[in-house]
């Protein structure tokens, strides 16, 4: 049978040097001057070239450890940014030059340092604090460098301090308003002990020094000293007073410093619940004209509290005893009748929390009794009544309103006096009688303990102006903060979302913000997979959720992004640029409007595909990542490809703007990637990736080679005649002049043919 010979020209086929490769086929089936590999490549839409390589950030590797996500902090209220590395031994380094910059040692200081078996981290940034989330410790919280105080109010009193304060000068506004024209005033600030003055500062994280910027500097001879609220005023201990020169405290800008406490709690005093301090002079006094223009504070990073709201919260119920007649009165939390309440009789109320103290509202029928006390408040440790400690009696006897307080208890639920519900039972006695006609109101100063929600922070978000927060105690409840409170989970403001998905208990693997709304993915699980759940509204009474799909999840935190200014070329009149979100699947490569879910992975199916030997491994999820490189516009990935890989082996890129995939060949295989800043230079976005198993952290889209190895760039296409012999006589090849040499090496049935270079 003769064979037809036909010359190129003949066949009339132009191929444009544009688009991506395709895996999933076998080469031979691919169309006439398709790509059966593109390796190390960019597009230019049209055209191609060589992807830029990377250089090490750092001269001095840490050991061999993974590093499991990158993430930079950065404030907005102030410039200060901090590159962080999460690594595998569960360390979290802050990089010492940020980027572009190199630093001659190694990448940076420990400033957290976690337990081991860490999933890769959740990371977000929420009134200038960071949030950080790593599957084993309890989440944490660092608010950097010399963050502002939440407080600050100057008291000067004539008696004794009562125990929850409400007069002095609140100077919040000049102490943190960043102006040197408006000021703190400390002018003739004398002693605690005898004269009753002193300063109260609210930060939002315990502290363990606070700055002062003095302008105008006191010369008089006076100590400073410090409380702190462990259940009452106790003095700090390694106190250091970084303001005094020659005696003299508040003469110049400087720290007071303190080693931080373990038995510090939260306090409540002007209305606001934090952790204050008191700074006050154990001697002397300071000049007539003291002032300061700022005050800041700093601290190690924190694991999360509950702390309260402020707002008081009334009692479920009060039970009176009356001793004599041997009965008991049943009230609310209002109009309680205790008048002429005797020392045997008894006031026992219920809580839905523990607390530390009540507040008693004798409205206008106080106690008339003079040298009346509240002598003893018992509370249920779940064998026996038992005596608070530190108790301080507010209310005079309930002569007049104010706050009975003590020390957290460790009281327990208990059902009293045939009540078919548990609860948190409290009671409290007088010492001699009261007059008549008394009546209360009681509302309770609640205590929350953050590990009834776990201990294991599974994942983090900031939406809405607000913390969301999963614990591996309940994995698929999402705990939403209060509003501007991210360590406030408790009150009319904060809420739980409803369960995601479709009842599954699947857990929460990663949320991310989506326009104005909230996108939730879960795990997959088994033959049903997981499901991405979207959530909008504006408040806890407005959130509703949208089940996009109950059987596409994710793998971890960082196998999902969200990538603003995508084109996906569906409306041939207008293609406007919307927000998309991108994740990895077991089924592909996934992209989702909010609506539905679309797999982008046809080119490289065979890379999910379970009856190929290159399919991702199954049990490495949590290695596998997703992340958005917007100096091309590309989406990488690293994958776990085969039997027997336990680390990312193959990097797919895809091409936002063409729709089409790519694939890097890394020297120095990475484990994440991520976008930041830059510290310095003409380029505002770098991207950083950390090495596996190198200890190192990487500048990408750098350079001409990775760290010191050539890169290898090439195009693989494939010619055929549809079946007819081909005779290529003749090959045009269009490049960028000057700009190294081109390498045509043509392949017979896979059998490679003498090369040709063109310079």
């Amino acid at each position: 049978m003769a064979t037809e010979v036909k010359p190129l020209a003949d066949i009339n086929k132009a191929v444009p040097f544009r688009g991506g490769c395709n895996t999933a086929i076998e080469p031979d089936l691919l169309p006439f001057g398709a790509y059966s590999m593109v390796q190390n490549m960019r597009g230019s839409h049209p055209g191609m070239m060589q992807r830029k390589g990377c250089r090490k950030q750092h001269a001095v590797a840490d050991g061999d450890n993974e590093v499991l996500t990158l993430f930079q902090f950065s404030k907005g209220k102030k410039t200060e940014r901090h590159l962080y590395a999460q690594m595998g031994d569960g360390d979290v380094l802050d990089a010492t030059t940020a980027p572009p910059g190199i630093t001659t040692g190694a990448f940076g200081t420990e400033v957290f340092s976690g337990a081991t078996g860490q999933i890769p981290a959740a990371w977000s940034v929420i009134n200038d604090m960071v949030l950080y989330s790593n599957g084993v410790d309890q989440h944490q919280i660092h608010v950097g460098v010399d963050p502002y105080i939440d407080q600050i109010v100057v008291y000067k009193g004539t008696g004794p301090i009562p125990v929850i304060p409400t007069m002095g000068e609140d100077y919040t506004e000049q102490a943190t308003d960043g102006l040197t024209t408006t000021a703190v005033v400390l002018d003739s600030l004398a002693t605690l002990a005898t004269d009753y003055d002193c300063i109260f500062i609210r930060t939002t994280l315990p502290a363990t020094s606070i700055k002062l910027t003095v302008s105008l500097p006191n010369s008089n001879a006076a100590v400073a000293a410090i409380n702190y609220w462990n259940g009452t005023w106790a003095s700090v201990t390694g106190f250091s007073d970084g303001t005094s020169v020659g005696g003299a405290t508040f003469a110049q800008t400087g720290s007071m410093s303190w080693a931080q406490p373990v038995d510090e709690i939260p306090h409540y005093i002007f209305d606001e619940a934090g952790f204050w301090y008191q700074i006050y002079l154990s001697s002397g006094a300071l000049d007539l004209e003291v002032e300061l223009t700022a005050i800041q504070y700093n601290t190690t990073w924190q694991p999360i509290r509950n702390i309260w709201d402020g707002y008081p919260v009334d009692v479920t119920e009060v039970q009176f005893y009356d001793a004599s007649a041997g009965t008991y009165s049943t009230y609310g939390c209002v109009n309680i009748d205790v008048g002429l309440m005797q020392t045997a009789d008894r006031v026992n109320f219920a809580s839905d929390t523990n607390i530390c103290g009540f507040y008693v509202d004798v409205g206008g029928t106080p106690n008339t009794t003079v040298t009346t006390a509240i002598n003893a408040v018992k509370y249920w440790d779940g064998a026996a009544l038992q005596d608070v400690v530190g108790l301080i009696d507010g209310t005079a006897g309930l002569s007049h309103s104010g706050w009975v307080i003590f020390k957290r208890p460790t009281a327990q639920p208990r059902q009293f006096n045939n009540t078919e519900y548990h609860a948190y039972w409290f009671e409290f006695s007088v010492d001699e009688a009261i007059s008549a006609g008394v009546k209360l109101a009681i509302q309770v100063m609640p205590v929350y303990d953050i590990s009834e929600f776990g201990t294991k922070g599974l994942y983090n978000c900031a939406w809405k102006d607000r913390a969301l927060y999963v614990w591996d105690r309940y994995p698929v409840d999402i705990c939403v903060s209060a509003k501007s409170r991210p360590l406030t989970l408790n009150g009319a403001d904060f809420c739980f979302l409803e369960r995601p998905g479709d009842g599954r208990l699947n857990r929460i693997v990663c949320m991310k913000k989506f326009y104005n709304d909230l996108m939730v993915w879960q795990e997959e699980l088994g033959t049903n997979g997981g499901c991405l759940t979207i959530y909008e509204g504006y408040s806890p009474d407005t959130f509703g959720k949208f089940v996009v799909s109950t059987r596409f999840g994710t793998f971890n935190a960082k196998s999902a992004i969200v990538v603003e200014g995508v084109r996906l070329g569906e409306n041939k009149v207008e293609d406007r640029p919307i927000c998309i979100a991108f994740f990895l699947s077991h089924l592909g490569v996934c992209m989702s409007d909010g609506r539905s879910v679309v797999v982008i992975s046809q080119d490289i199916a065979n890379f999910f595909d379970p009856t190929k030997d290159e399919c991702i491994r199954n049990g490495y999820e949590h290695k596998m990542w997703l992340a958005y490189d917007s100096t091309y516009h590309v989406l990488r990935i690293g994958l776990v490809s085969g039997a027997l890989a336990t680390d990312c082996n193959i990097f797919p890129v895809y091409d936002l703007t063409d729709k089409c995939w790519y694939f890097d060949v890394l020297t120095q295989p990475f484990a994440c990637v991520t976008d930041i800043q830059a510290g310095s230079g003409d380029v505002t976005v770098l991207q950083m990736a950390g090495g596996i198993n190198d200890g190192q952290i990487y500048q990408t889209n750098y350079g001409n080679n990775d760290v010191a190895t050539p890169i290898d760039a090439f195009i693989m296409q494939e010619l055929d005649g549809s079946g007819a012999l081909l005779d290529l006589r003749e090959i045009i090849v269009r490049t960028k002049a000057a700009q190294g040499n081109l390498v045509i090496t043509p392949y017979v049935n896979g059998v490679a043919q003498p090369s040709k270079t063109i310079p």
